[in-house]
């Protein structure tokens, strides 16, 4: 019992230290600077248009024609009791590096294949203010080119609140900025679509060595202005003999699916990742073999042959200085001949001579060591024979 009670004891001694060291650092904080709230500053809704094609989304799904102008709106809703400032970026969809279609990031280089870009289709104010607990419209205009297309443009629009936190003594702006953002898809139909399938095609096989890691990329490209929904994508390596023929499997990886779903924006491109995560890719040519599959039981072959180099870096050697030989007589070097011989006799001799006066030691020592042992022995028997004597 007394036990149980000490343990609860430390237990609440633990619970109080723990709260002391709490509102000390709390205490310690500096009080002039201003904190952001974490929780949502606004919230959005699309207002469907007439052009809207499914209802039942809540992104922008449009039917358009060729040259046709039209503006679509998005409200936005301060929840806060103080103003907002919300930013707006227009971005055409690309295909990340994960096989999934991003609809928020600006392509520093746009697919060959992209006709149209979403940033010249669509303009919206970069920058606008939301009063506090009030609303805004925010208008997009969506201007199409003339030129007419069959398919889908893809991309969507990116709305970031603008926090930024402002040292109340000093009254200046530190630089650092807290966003929550919303992204809206923005999909441009037109044309006939029925029939319109995607393309996929492999661009090309390279193999990138880090160190003694090798990780192969192979490029897939969707040339059509069509998604490629629910892809699956098997990759095969075999090595390569000398007539070049395809010979034993060394790896082979499957990624999509139910649990890992990938989606190929219109008229994009992405590199697929093929790890080589035994380590089986040495130096040498290699065959690999893709098989790609989307929606409706489509699917697409492709092979191609790839090198993998293992590139050591080089390193410029400084020049070398040829200096020519000292010129050696040969009467100086038998001298240093003999003289070194002459040292090395010296120091066998001096050691002789100290192995020598170890072993007088230690022979002197044993001797006096028995002859205490003889004198001990001699009085032990003196002394018996003087005790039989006296009884």
């Amino acid at each position: 019992m007394k036990k149980t009670e000490i343990r609860r004891n430390n237990t609440k001694k633990s619970i109080v230290f723990g709260l002391i060291l709490v509102l000390a650092f709390v205490t310690l904080l500096p009080t002039g600077v201003a904190f952001a709230s974490t929780r949502a500053g606004f919230s959005i809704r699309t207002v469907m248009p007439d052009s809207q094609i499914r209802r039942d989304r809540t992104f922008f799904d449009l039917q358009t024609e060729p040259g046709q102008a039209q503006t679509v709106v998005i409200m936005l809703y301060n929840n806060t009791d103080a103003d907002i400032q919300v930013e707006a970026t227009i971005a055409t969809a690309t295909t990340n590096s994960n096989g999934i279609a991003e609809y928020r990031n600006v392509p520093e280089e746009p697919d060959d294949t992209l006709l149209f870009s979403m940033e010249d289709i669509v303009t919206v104010p970069e920058l606008v203010d939301v009063p506090a607990e009030g609303s805004y419209a925010l208008e997009l205009e969506i201007q199409m080119p003339e030129e007419p297309f069959d398919g889908v443009l893809a991309g969507g629009i990116a709305l970031r609140q603008r926090i930024v936190i402002v040292e109340e003594e000093e009254e200046e702006v530190s630089g650092i900025r807290n966003r929550f953002a919303y992204m809206t898809a923005i999909l441009l139909w037109q044309g006939d679509v029925e029939d319109l399938v995607p393309e996929p095609i492999l661009r090309g096989v390279r193999a990138e060595v880090e160190g003694q890691h090798v990780g192969v990329f192979a490029n897939i490209q969707n040339t059509a202005a069509m998604f490629l929904h629910d892809m699956v994508i098997r990759a095969v390596v075999r090595t390569l003999d000398e007539d070049g023929e395809p010979g034993e499997i060394l790896i082979d990886v499957t990624r999509g699916g139910a649990e890992n779903y990938l989606q190929m924006a219109p008229n994009s491109n992405f590199d697929f990742l093929i790890p080589d995560e035994e380590r089986v890719l040495g130096e040498g040519a290699y065959h690999i073999s893709l098989e790609v599959s989307g929606r409706d039981e489509k699917s697409w072959d492709f092979e191609d042959d790839f090198i993998v180099e293992f590139i050591e870096e080089v390193i410029e050697a400084p020049p070398v200085v040829v200096e020519e030989p000292p010129i050696v007589i040969e009467e100086e070097v038998e001298e240093e001949r003999e003289g070194t011989w002459h040292f090395v006799l010296l120091i066998v001799l001096i050691s002789l001579a100290v192995i020598a006066v170890l072993i007088a030691l230690i022979i002197r020592y044993r001797k006096k060591k028995s002859a205490a042992l003889d004198r001990n022995q001699r009085e032990l028997l003196i002394s018996m024979i003087d005790d039989n004597l006296d009884r």
